[in-house]
């Protein structure tokens, strides 16, 4: 009868796997949050050009530097998801042409009044996004 040999059960602590971590900063003039799992900052990085914030325990943070992994409670609202923006170059287009504005000698030499207009029209969807 063959019996088969004891199963060996390695007793070597496996290795730790590497935690990769982001650079960050905490910026000036945020208050701390405090919460029952103890005190909360918000930090910053740069991803891809923009500024992004997390909400991370406090006692994460060394050296400038909190794991990557951590970085999952976003602060701030998500603008892009509920900006609903109308303007397009038609309608600005149809408000050059009803201000007069036809050729690009027209808009050089209107160039102040026919900003003003677009930055009016972006007024009109920026109110809607704070009134909800």
């Amino acid at each position: 009868m063959d019996e088969k040999p004891d199963k060996v059960e390695e007793t070597q602590e496996p290795r730790a796997k590497p935690v990769r971590t982001v650079a960050v900063t905490i910026p000036k003039r945020m208050p701390k949050i405090e919460s029952k799992a103890g005190a909360l900052v918000i930090v910053e990085r740069e991803n891809k050009g923009d500024v992004e914030r997390f909400i991370v325990a406090e006692s994460a943070i060394k050296d400038g530097r909190v794991a990557a992994d951590l970085l999952v409670e976003p602060y701030g609202d998500d603008f892009a998801a509920r900006l609903r923006v109308t303007v397009t170059p038609e309608s600005i287009q149809a408000l050059w042409h009803k201000m007069g504005i036809w050729t690009m000698a027209d808009l050089q030499a209107n160039w102040t009044k026919a900003t003003y207009a677009v930055f009016g029209r972006i007024k009109e969807d920026l109110v809607n996004l704070i009134r909800g």
